[in-house]
């Protein structure tokens, strides 16, 4: 594909463009919202990590956490514990994270199929829905996504180069901190390389993947003996059984068809779902010598593979998805600089329309309109509470870790977990606290105050007492109700 621009230009207009659509994208709204799902709690685990000096073995409070490995805390507990628990501070590092995935995108389409699918593909990506949900949250598949393309990357940049081997160690290096965001799902993307290569019949470089491998194993290995080491059957139970075994084999959120992704694709993924399509019939070609063929070979392996791989998973939620959007923009973006005159790609009016985009962006920003809603008001209510009490001594049930994680958001300070009669969790440091107290839980959860407690505090789903007499590890229990609390605010 004929390139007519002057390389300079078209290269920094390829990187440039695309970053400022994406921060055109994270600026709304960036300080608005509440923290929901996931993101409470990874805030507070990654704040306490530095707070508590504890950043090899995360911790929870007083409950120890293995559910994850803990690079992607490192990074979002540096900025919390310097610049405090706001929500802006936790998407500082997404943004970032989302950044250098665009980048190495737009960098590997780039080496395959010029500068103009390069850019067309940054802006696809950029301008994904999803992407700019991820940004607005501490994503450990944003990060997953940032791993896996850049051992991607690593390996386009490498083929039929003389620095095979460095190229390799790179994407061995990317692969390995892939390994230390999510327990093992990283290795999954290496069939789908192997796959790539085969298709382009680049079978020389299928030895390369063994040395990749080596190099992520070697990176993530130490922290994963240490826990073993340190914790053993308490961290294998949770790490490798619950957050992998029950994960693909149970699904939490109840049963889902094998095509849920296909829905989820069909009803988000606009409208680059269309141009992703029709980029398919430019794959036809029985050699793929073509860059662009091996780019969109690349495309296709990788998104429909990953989408395949998720869903025969019985755990299936819509960010699982976040890795493969990379890998599906270069497709669109292939299409997108054959279909697009070039007059386009190479002209001042897609340059206006960007400089435009992070100015529209920083208006709505300063004019209130957020694409978040507003905090519910029962947690505005206990936020309130929770701050008019700050040298009071809270407690809550040792299942409601988001409870916890929330009310140490408001207040720098993890409340304690009471002790369950009978409950044998070694990762837990339960206490029985004192006459005083003030225990927090939700209406839905079998913790309940007992007839001689008094209540501080209640609206539509909270409640909070105060104990009267000392814990004891013992209280009533609704009949048929659970300890576990729903953590889906």
């Amino acid at each position: 594909m004929p390139e007519c621009e002057q390389p300079h230009r078209a290269l920094l207009r390829a990187y440039l463009i695309p970053a400022a659509l994406l921060l055109a994208t994270f600026i709304p709204g960036v300080n608005a919202g509440f923290w929901r799902v996931d993101n409470p709690l990874y805030a507070a685990v990654s704040k306490f990590a530095y707070d508590s000096g504890s950043l090899w073995t995360l911790h929870a409070g007083d409950q120890l956490y293995f559910n994850k490995p803990p690079l992607a805390f490192w990074v979002h507990g540096l900025f919390l514990h310097f610049l405090g628990p706001e929500l802006w501070v936790s998407r500082i590092p997404s943004f970032f994270v989302a950044l250098a995935t665009v980048l190495l995108t737009v960098d590997t389409a780039r080496r395959l199929a010029g500068h103009r699918a390069a850019l067309a593909s940054g802006i696809v990506l950029a301008l994904t829905l999803e992407y700019f949900r991820a940004m607005h949250s501490i994503s450990l598949d944003l990060w997953l996504a940032l791993c896996i393309t850049g051992s991607a990357w690593a390996l386009a940049a490498g083929l039929g180069s003389k620095r095979a081997l460095r190229w390799s160690i790179a994407a061995g290096l990317f692969l390995g901190a892939g390994l230390m965001v999510k327990p093992l799902i990283a290795l999954a993307a290496l069939p789908f390389f192997a796959i790539w290569f085969t298709v382009i019949r680049e079978r020389r470089a299928l030895t390369s993947l063994a040395l990749i491998t080596t190099v992520g194993v070697i990176i993530a290995l130490p922290w994963h003996i240490s826990m073993i080491s340190l914790h053993g059957d308490a961290f294998t139970a949770e790490y490798f059984g619950s957050q992998i075994v029950d994960r693909v084999t149970t699904d939490a959120h109840g049963s889902r068809p094998w095509w849920d992704y296909l829905e989820q694709l069909a009803s988000t993924y606009w409208p680059w779902l269309i141009t992703f399509l029709l980029g398919l019939p430019l794959l036809r070609g029985e050699r793929m010598h073509k860059p662009e063929q091996r780019l969109g070979m690349l495309s296709l392996i990788f998104t429909l593979g990953w989408v395949a791989v998720l869903s025969v998973s019985s755990d299936k939620a819509g960010r699982y998805l976040i890795p493969a959007y990379p890998f599906a923009a270069f497709l669109s973006g292939i299409w997108l600089a054959r279909a697009v005159p070039a007059s386009f790609w190479e002209g001042t009016k897609i340059i206006r329309i960007t400089l435009a985009a992070p100015t529209i962006a920083m208006i709505f920003a300063l004019i209130g309109i957020s694409p978040h809603d507003p905090i519910p008001r029962h947690w505005g209510e206990l936020r309130e509470f929770v701050r008019t009490h700050p040298d009071a001594d809270f407690c809550i049930n040792p299942r409601s870790r988001t409870l916890g994680a929330q009310l140490y958001l408001m207040r720098s300070k993890w409340p304690a977990i009471a002790r369950w009669t009978g409950d044998t969790d070694p990762s837990l440091r339960a206490i029985d606290p004192p006459a005083g107290t003030l225990m927090v839980s939700r209406r839905s959860s079998a913790l309940s105050p007992r007839p001689t407690d008094e209540i501080a505090f209640e609206n539509t789903q909270f409640v909070v007492w105060r104990l009267t007499t000392d814990w004891e590890g013992v209280y009533s229990v609704r009949p048929g109700s659970a300890l576990d609390e729903t953590d889906d605010e």
